[in-house]
């Protein structure tokens, strides 16, 4: 079953899709830097009696570069979770072979898609998000398989040409 923590993950995973963690991390201090340093500026503003309005607009332009990925950013999948799932969480069972992966919610729905559908891939620390489209992809959270196989399935889509990354659009 999928949980409210493999969506979130999903959806940090597909955000940040475009860099690599050494680059993430660079925008991620860079902005928090920012953030900090409008803040100051801010403050400063203040005690120098310049423009109230000036220095409320740098102290809150600052705390968002700083609360926005941590704190926002969390905030907003859980609301995109809440809406994507609107009943009970289901159950959803992948089969993968050679030839396809197919895919089934017991009672909702089922799909066979052939490994040329799949136009991308994207691994992280928990989870696999498999692309069919620049906005659809499949999630396969790393919990739900045995030792062995990520390193199986990535063997896989690497024998049928899947490239690392997600598709254009």
């Amino acid at each position: 079953e999928g949980t409210e923590q493999d969506f979130i993950d999903a959806q940090k995973t597909h955000a940040w899709r475009r860099y690599t963690p050494a680059s993430a991390r660079i925008i991620k201090i860079l902005t928090i830097g920012l953030g900090l340093g409008s803040i100051s500026i801010g403050v400063v503003a203040i005690c120098a009696n310049q423009s109230l309005g000036f220095a409320v607009f740098e102290i809150l332009c600052g705390l968002y570069l700083v609360l926005a990925r941590p704190v926002l950013a969390p905030l907003f999948y859980k609301r995109a979770y809440r809406r994507y799932r609107t009943e009970d969480p289901q159950e959803v069972v992948y089969t993968i072979t050679e030839d396809s992966i197919a895919y089934v919610c017991p009672g909702k729905s089922c799909s066979v898609l052939e490994w040329k559908t799949i136009r991308g891939m994207i691994e992280s620390r928990t989870t696999i998000l498999l692309y069919v489209s620049a906005a659809y992809f499949l999630i396969i959270p790393k919990r739900a398989l045995s030792d062995g196989q990520p390193a199986e399935l990535k063997t896989l889509l690497q024998q049928k040409d899947i490239r690392y990354g997600c598709p254009k659009p």
